[in-house]
């Protein structure tokens, strides 16, 4: 996490690691289930119905990974970006990482059964939303101008 603090001069100078904020959000949501339990599922479908959801977005993540490396840029957002990724699933949802995050998270919350996990997946949309994307757009709108601003167009942000 230290490496990632220190943000390339060209990027989107994002300083908080969104994995760990997706992270964070499942710690804090399984704590308060701790204290205050709340089932969201019936037992026989947590685990097929959790599990489900995780395999999904692990399998969005790792796509989305292969994307970046097919494309020779940087997955961080605090690293210089050196292309627009638009074809697999980039042309389906703009950010299909950070949507991965909260896909895990209602899968780790119903395999948990913990409505307050399931809870925490707003935050996770919304911190990312103002903290991440918001430096990312701007960054990626100066380095790539009408290119991005079209991609974005045509292009919806989660899905």
């Amino acid at each position: 996490m230290i490496s990632f603090l220190k943000a390339d001069v060209d990027s989107a100078h994002v300083k908080f690691p969104p994995p760990l904020i997706a992270l964070l959000s499942i710690l804090f949501g399984t704590l308060l289930n701790w204290f205050w339990p709340a089932p969201i599922v019936s037992e026989n479908l947590r685990w097929p119905l959790g599990a489900l959801l995780i395999l999904g977005g692990v399998g969005i993540m790792v796509s989305c990974s292969r994307l970046f490396k097919k494309a020779q840029t940087n997955i961080a957002p605090s690293k210089t970006t050196s292309h627009i990724i638009t074809t697999g699933i980039y042309g389906l949802s703009r950010n299909p990482i950070y949507l991965s995050f909260v896909i895990v998270g209602v899968g780790i919350a119903i395999a948990a059964n913990s409505l307050w996990i399931a809870l925490m997946q707003i935050p996770v949309v919304l911190l990312i939303r103002k903290f991440v994307i918001a430096k990312e757009e701007h960054y990626l709108e100066s380095k790539f101008g009408d290119e991005y601003r079209n991609y974005k167009l045509n292009v919806r942000r989660w899905i």
